[in-house]
């Protein structure tokens, strides 16, 4: 990965990339994506202060959640990571925000640093209604949003 972009604003992510226990990993086999500390501490802070006055609350000791009853998709910015060959992946409120009960969301993503890793984890609710093509031979990796109907 080299960039996040959070609404308008890019984050300098260059000592996270690849390296001695750093870089990013794509694991749909993982629900949740992890940032390092460095790279979550704004991206959180970006997110949630788009809308003022926010209540947030800790549940179970893990999850940031909040009561909002407008349209995420419309209230909060999308993230874009940014890769290698001008490839962008761009993950909406509805992607990062997890729905509970009466108007109630938990932001998905979690602080790396608490397992003390620099490793940024892409899980499976950052890649949903996306095509991930894996091209180990090549190393190489592929991302569609552009999904077509089947006959």
């Amino acid at each position: 990965m080299k960039s996040i972009q959070v609404g308008n604003t890019v984050l300098d992510i260059s000592k996270f990339e690849a390296g001695d226990g750093k870089g990013t990993h794509i694991d749909s086999g993982t629900t949740l994506a992890y940032l390092p500390g460095p790279i979550f501490d704004p991206v959180r802070q970006l997110i949630l202060t788009s809308q003022p006055n926010l209540s947030i609350q800790l549940v179970e000791d893990f999850y940031e959640c909040f009561h909002f009853n407008k349209s995420i998709d419309e209230s909060f910015p999308t993230v874009t990571f940014g890769f290698e060959n001008s490839l962008e992946l761009n993950v909406y409120p509805h992607d990062y925000l997890l729905p509970v009960e009466n108007q109630s969301y938990c932001l998905r993503w979690q602080d790396n640093q608490k397992w003390n890793s620099d490793l940024i984890v892409l899980g499976d609710l950052v890649l949903a209604n996306k095509l991930v093509l894996y091209d180990l031979e090549n190393q190489v990796l592929g991302l569609s949003t552009a999904l077509q109907p089947l006959d």
